[in-house]
């Protein structure tokens, strides 16, 4: 679902830069995206930055889950430049 895609980015960009960003961003590419089971109204998202060097891109991991705790979507391999 876009919308669950955008949300996703738009996080990856949060958890790298802290609660105010000061860079502006763009996504790149996703690696992997899978849509485990239709989406629910609401979703809560673990993101994991992975480390990085100077200058270079974002990379990002993100798991959606359902308020039962299922995973709903995930992502890896999010880069944002």
């Amino acid at each position: 679902h876009p919308t669950l895609l955008d949300g996703a980015l738009q996080l990856c960009l949060l958890a790298a830069s802290g609660a105010e960003p000061n860079a502006l961003l763009l996504p790149l590419a996703v690696d992997r995206f899978a849509l485990h089971r239709h989406c629910p109204t609401r979703v809560r998202a673990e993101v994991r930055i992975a480390p990085r060097a100077a200058n270079a891109s974002i990379s990002a991991s993100v798991q959606l889950f359902a308020e039962d705790g299922s995973l709903v979507a995930s992502l890896a391999g999010a880069r944002l430049s």
